[in-house]
């Protein structure tokens, strides 16, 4: 028998080290869980303890496995068998469902939040589901791996903007409840106590509005309701795309199936604002066509882009030019890019970027609305440049984030360039190099912005031109999969880490009620300190309809000596939960959007004086807290400057009145003294 060298095992140990990391992280998670539970032995209760030990024996048996499949797969013959036609397809939609009802759906959620473990559950879930394809155990095919994978890990994706679905009629993030306002305005103004005949213009560009308000186009839709199209908003398009631009590969229906999971995988770790995706569905449905489909088609994908956001306006058509330059020929040696394919780039290039920036300037239906506005400001903004390296902000940072994102991409191009497999010419290859390395220094440089870099939504462009180009390399990546184990293993990568985007950030909306059952779960009863606040949890339903009535009283009586700001917590008028005369002016977000530029704006000025002159009998807003952060804390930065400009001025000329912790509401009332304010200048 052939002796191996000694390479191939240390090559195979490396290999098992993230497996052991895994596991480590596992048990350290269910012990930390455990420990504290009781005083059977230690600290740990005779459950938890049991419970313990039993784990840590199944996590070595799960190694053991691991280290005779990897050093002596040999001696681990794979086992065929026949699973019963009818049970077949639940089991592999159970196991699919497994992980995303676990940490979602349940109170577990809430308490297993290691992502060793949750890499392990997972873990064990795809492999049952590829062991169940193939019909064999332990070592299913590569093929079947990946496809498990992808399904898996799409419907951990996908699962992430649904938990958000439901009635609560608070607001469940910072800003969530006003952007549903946002969305409200450009179909949905007759919600409002409103003169008609005044302008209505939100905090949000046209292509936001017109994606997220299209159901207020249905009589009474609901918060729900409103909420699950936000959801659907942020999965399907993206769907969409990965189906578009691997469509025109000419690959089996199967192929594109599986390739627009990952693409939808490969962009949800941004995640990018769902107009900027349907302007690159245009330009994947349109590049190929003949001119007079084409054209037209990236007219509109660039205006949409730029009335959505201004720093769009030249995406989609460098993305086209660059696909149109970097289409490789059939040939080992690929000849430069014809006259004509010059001048259809060319073209549509210019074209394209013309749209962007002309079109919108007509403003025939103010496409570009208030946030358009603000680009000067934007532009004057501070650039937080420590926040690409980790910090409080943004665990790892933006660029070891962006590395796990996007390298396992890059490093399959790269391969495939080393092998030869796929011939580009030197312009082809510029013109990918330098359209993903300009988008690459935008969305860097956006990401350090103040009121940034706390996510990779910023390398928007960025992701999607490197989805075109691999849209490209893909029939020469199917190819390679077949004849390179190197190639196979990157691919899996590549499907692998953007999943551990979504097993990070899953968890359960759950209610101030279930707190007791988190407390009987672990066996603490002082879990929390007995606050559901601090876990994020939502107060119980019949709290929260006695938190409304409060707000309904105290918004009544006010209207009765003047008029109500709302400057958060929008969509209580929205949707029917209050009713008074609107306010549009002063949104916290478009507050906050002045503050951090961290200079006098002309609507500082108006909003002083109305503060000073007690024109708002009742204002609603998120709780105001005058301490000062630094870049120790998470968003320090953007805190200090909403203190500096919005939430000591108010403080100054108004008093808390009712402080609603459960719902994060202050409601206050003007101060019966005058205070002298020395307000910002």
């Amino acid at each position: 028998m052939h002796k191996r060298p000694l390479s191939f095992y240390l090559i195979r140990i490396v290999a098992l080290l993230p497996i052991a990391l895994v596991l480590v992280g596992a048990a350290g998670q269910v012990q930390r869980v455990a420990w504290g539970t009781g005083n059977w032995l230690g600290e740990y209760s005779l459950k938890w303890g049991m419970g313990f030990f039993l784990f840590v024996l199944f996590c070595l048996a799960l190694f053991a496995l691991a280290f005779l499949a990897t050093c002596f797969p040999h001696k681990l013959p794979a086992a065929n068998y026949q699973t019963p036609s009818l049970l077949r397809w639940p089991v592999i939609v159970f196991l699919i469902l497994a992980p995303v009802w676990l940490f979602q759906y349940t109170y577990w959620g809430m308490i297993l939040t290691s992502l060793s473990f949750r890499v392990l559950v997972w873990g064990l879930a795809f492999l049952l589901v590829a062991s169940i394809l193939t019909r064999q155990v332990p070592m299913p095919n590569e093929q079947t791996l990946l496809i498990s994978i992808l399904l898996t890990g799409s419907v951990l994706a996908a699962a992430i903007p649904l938990v958000n679905v439901t009635s609560h009629p608070f607001s469940l993030e910072w800003s969530e409840g006003n952007r549903l306002w946002d969305y409200s305005t450009l179909f949905g103004r007759g919600l409002y106590i409103y003169p008609a005949d005044q302008p209505l213009v939100p905090f949000l560009d046209f292509g936001r509005q017109l994606i997220g308000g299209l159901p207020f186009l249905l009589p009474n839709v609901t918060i729900a309701g409103e909420r699950l199209w936000v959801a659907l908003v942020a999965i399907v398009p993206y769907l969409l795309l990965g189906w578009s631009a691997f469509a025109a590969t000419g690959a089996k229906r199967s192929t594109i199936f599986f390739a627009g999971m990952w693409a939808f995988l490969f962009l949800r770790q941004g995640p990018i604002h769902a107009p900027l995706v349907i302007s690159a569905i245009l330009v994947a449905l349109a590049w190929r066509r003949p001119l007079w489909v084409s054209l037209p088609a990236i007219m509109l994908a660039s205006w949409f882009a730029s009335v959505s956001r201004f720093t769009w306006m030249f995406a989609p058509g460098m993305w086209t030019a660059m696909l149109v330059l970097a289409e490789s020929s059939a040939t080992a040696n690929p000849l430069p890019p014809s006259a004509r394919t010059w001048g259809r780039a060319i073209l549509l290039g210019v074209i394209g970027a013309a749209s962007g920036y002309f079109l919108p300037q007509v403003d025939f239906i103010h496409a570009r609305g208030a946030a358009q506005a603000a680009s000067d400001v934007l532009l004057n903004q501070s650039l937080l440049w420590y926040r690409l390296l980790p910090n409080s902000t943004y665990d790892l940072g933006v660029l070891v984030n962006l590395s796990l994102a996007a390298l396992p991409l890059v490093a399959a191009l790269i391969l495939l360039a080393a092998r030869n497999d796929w011939p580009l010419s030197l312009w082809q290859k510029l013109a990918l190099v330098s359209s993903l390395l300009a988008f690459l220094v935008i969305g860097l440089i956006a990401s350090t912005k103040i009121g940034g870099g706390a996510d990779l939504h910023n390398l928007d462009m960025f992701l999607i031109g490197a989805l075109f180009v691999a849209s490209l390399a893909w029939p020469r990546l199917e190819a390679a999969w077949k004849e390179s184990p190197r190639v196979r293993h990157i691919i899996l990568l590549m499907a692998f880490l953007p999943a551990l985007f979504a097993l990070r950030d899953m968890q359960p909306l759950l209610r101030a009620e279930d707190l007791e059952r988190l407390k009987v779960l672990t066996g603490r009863e002082n879990m929390y300190r007995n606050d559901p606040n601090l876990l994020g949890l939502l107060p119980s339903h019949e709290k929260t309809e006695r938190i409304l009535d409060a707000i309904r009283n105290e918004v009544a009586a006010a209207s009765q000596d003047g008029e109500v700001l709302f400057m958060d917590q929008r969509q209580l008028l929205t949707f029917g939960f209050v009713e008074t005369a609107l306010v549009p002016e002063y949104d916290k977000k478009y507050l906050m959007d002045r503050a951090m530029t961290d200079s006098f704006q002309p609507v500082f000025r108006s909003f002083y004086a109305d503060l000073a002159a007690r024109r708002f009998a009742l204002i609603v807003t998120d709780p105001l807290r005058r301490p000062d952060k630094g870049a120790e804390s998470s968003f320090g930065e953007e805190n200090n400057a909403w203190v500096k400009w919005v939430a000591a001025p108010i403080l100054c000329f108004y008093i808390v009145k009712t402080d609603l912790d459960d719902v994060r509401i202050q409601l206050l009332v003007p101060r019966g003294d005058s205070p002298d304010c020395a307000l910002p200048h």
